[in-house]
């Protein structure tokens, strides 16, 4: 229980709150926490031949040690959400090179291709996104303070 002794007042109410709607067991949390950790990761100014090998490189020893932080307070499916995060990550990347031309191929996901929704994330986000984006949000705003303490947590040398 190390990792709740070095959070915030902040962060431990964030933590309350999370604990009492009950979300870390449904599929929308690994969603929700790959959305909040790819918010605060820095994208380089110039393009990306290749987004997955640079997150692999710059980011990926960190979202690791993130999530499994978030894991020991908040017990989720780790893997989903570090898929999530680099899909988000893919996401914010690809919006600062939007397609000249976009694609759109399904009438039904007209939106979702025209920003390039699809290229990143998984049907299955998108879904739940759009299901239930109120509480997405809600789970996204009580993890912000709690990320925000494990961001400026120092990685072992």
């Amino acid at each position: 229980m190390y990792t709740v002794s070095t959070l915030t007042p902040d962060a431990m109410k964030a933590l309350a709150a999370l604990t009492s709607i009950q979300v870390t067991h449904q599929r929308l949390f690994p969603s929700a926490v790959g959305y909040a950790v790819a918010a605060v990761l820095s994208i380089p100014a110039e393009p990306l031949d290749d987004v997955q090998a640079y997150f692999r490189f710059q980011h990926s020893a960190e979202v690791n040690r993130i999530v499994s932080d978030l894991n020991e307070i908040l017990p989720h499916s780790t893997l989903i959400s570090i898929a999530e995060v680099q899909a988000f990550y893919e996401l914010r990347c690809r919006q600062m090179q939007p397609n000249r031309f976009p694609l759109v191929i399904n009438e039904c996901t007209t939106l979702q291709a025209f920003f390039g929704l699809d290229q990143s994330l998984s049907l299955e986000t998108l879904e739940i996104i759009q299901s239930q984006g109120v509480l997405m949000a809600r789970v996204v705003h009580h993890l912000n303070p709690i990320l925000d303490c494990f961001f400026r947590k120092p990685t072992a040398a």
